[in-house]
């Protein structure tokens, strides 16, 4: 897992506040609650079909980020 990842740049934001900055924060990325994973390419356009909502084994996360970072 760390090899696949190696290249990308990882960002989390804490909006366990819920203030009025976190909730601009999730309707720019039109999020609808933690956890959400979402997934750029190098143009800064996000692959939507890639976005991960919820908790994922470790399994399932490993192969979701594989299918991500293939395309």
């Amino acid at each position: 897992m760390q090899a696949l990842l190696a290249g990308a740049v990882l960002l989390q934001a804490d909006v366990t506040r819920n203030d009025d900055d976190d909730r601009a924060l999730l309707n720019r990325f039109e999020i609808f609650g933690p956890p959400t994973i979402a997934f750029f390419g190098s143009d800064g356009v996000e692959r939507k079909n890639f976005r991960l909502v919820g908790f994922a084994p470790a399994p399932r996360f490993a192969e979701h980020v594989k299918a991500a970072f293939a395309s």
